[in-house]
């Protein structure tokens, strides 16, 4: 499956438990700006997508461009939520809330990136041989 696909699957799969927490949780869960953050990560992953397949397109080392693009997501992730921290005159329950919905958001994109790239690992080390 295409690798763009599957962000795509992972922000209707995100899309659709944060609307079904929206509307039969409580409201404690989700963080106020829930969909900045899935809005962010999803921007975020297709940039990583696209730093990962420039590497498997034109380099023999594709593992140093996904590297590349798994830390381009770390480094803009936590520059983003240490703003928005240091910005942010919420309480102590807010930014809890805030961050563990940051957290979860991201390594579901980072779990699908990991795993389009190890298939299209297998994929290239395949028709090599």
């Amino acid at each position: 499956m295409n690798p763009t696909v599957r962000l795509f699957i992972a922000l209707a799969l995100v899309v659709l438990i944060v609307l079904g927490l929206q509307t039969f949780g409580n409201g404690k869960l989700l963080h106020e700006h829930i969909w900045y953050l899935v809005g962010a990560q999803f921007m975020i992953g297709l940039a990583a997508h696209g730093i990962g397949s420039f590497g498997l397109k034109n380099s023999q080392s594709a593992f140093t461009f996904f590297v590349g693009g798994s830390m381009f997501r770390l480094i803009v992730s936590l520059a983003l939520i240490t703003v928005y921290l240091l910005m942010s005159g919420q309480g102590k329950t807010e930014i809890l809330t805030f961050t563990f919905n940051f957290i979860t958001i991201y390594l579901v994109f980072a779990v699908v990136e990991v795993n389009s790239f190890l298939s299209n690992l297998r994929q290239n080390s395949g028709s090599q041989s």
